[in-house]
């Protein structure tokens, strides 16, 4: 079961090792492997985009392995599942403040970890990700707002 889930794995057939490692995950909660199994649970669900599921099961490995080393991978990839959804400049941005606040508590609660720098470099592209969305909608509240000065042009760097 396990070699199974694992080749599935890196055949890219995520959907189906996402089932074998549950399989294996509710069939064998004492293997030596299963950390591992969990982790790579939680890893096919991310890479199937199933993002919601994704989410639940890193959350359900830092609750049930809180002194794990992988904790950090866990949180990492948390605000990886929130970054991967953002979307276009123009809508909401709930999704690039949720990716802050995983990057922003990764990086304060376990600063020499790896993954906090490059989860500081990934918070750096969802800050200014932020600033565009600012900037667009300042510049949409200015060019078709009321504007009492009909005169004032402003040149948009979207164009």
């Amino acid at each position: 079961l396990y070699n199974e889930a694992i080749s599935l794995y890196n055949r890219g057939k995520y959907e189906k090792a996402s089932e074998k490692f549950l399989e294996f995950k509710n069939r064998f909660p004492f293997d030596k492997r299963i950390l591992e199994v969990e982790i790579k649970y939680c890893d096919s669900l991310y890479k199937a985009e199933k993002y919601i599921e994704a989410e639940n099961a890193y959350l359900e490995f830092i609750k049930l392995h809180p002194k794990n080393k992988l904790i950090t991978y866990a949180y990492y990839q948390l605000g990886m599942i929130q970054y991967q959804q953002i979307s276009t400049i123009d809508r909401d941005q709930s999704k690039l403040h949720e990716a802050i606040k995983y990057f922003s508590f990764l990086i304060k609660r376990f600063p020499k970890s790896r993954f906090a720098s490059i989860g500081l470099h990934r918070m750096h592209e969802c800050k200014r990700k932020l600033a565009k969305n600012n900037f667009y909608i300042g510049y949409f509240v200015i060019s078709y707002g009321n504007v009492k000065n009909s005169s004032l042009k402003i040149v948009s760097p979207f164009c």
